[in-house]
């Protein structure tokens, strides 16, 4: 069920979408679009009886690493120890701004049960909400 995903938001809003532990050229390179942009880091932890979905989100100068998306993956690595090491860690529902290396990074999750909503959508005649990650 665990799984990881880094966003890259371009300077004209696109998201680009890689996979963790692939990382494309130009990313790895320091993408232009990245610089002064924005990006996203998505990662579900758990089951699918109780899978915390956790989203970070960074604007700022710098590329690659060194930039929003460094900041993002920074910040989504010490909310993930925080909750695999807590059994009653919180994250808020809403995005909440957190200060970061001098500036600040929007952090939100939500505790989800795949199975029970599943369940309910069928029974409701309705469609489950979208998990995190497909």
């Amino acid at each position: 069920m665990d799984g990881c995903a880094v966003l890259p938001v371009t300077g004209d809003g696109r998201v680009g979408k890689k996979d963790a532990g692939e990382v494309d050229d130009d990313v790895a390179d320091g993408n232009e679009a990245l610089d002064g942009g924005a990006a996203v880091a998505i990662a579900v932890v758990g089951t699918e009886r109780r899978a915390h979905e956790v989203f970070v989100f960074a604007r700022g100068r710098g590329t690659g690493l060194d930039g929003p998306l460094g900041a993002c993956v920074d910040v989504l690595d010490g909310l993930l120890r925080e909750l695999v090491g807590s059994d009653d860690a919180y994250l808020p529902l809403d995005w909440e701004g957190r200060p970061f290396d001098g500036g600040v990074v929007f952090v939100r999750g939500e505790v989800r049960d795949y199975l029970a909503e599943r369940e309910a959508a069928k029974l409701l005649g309705e469609d489950m909400p979208p998990p995190a990650l497909p």
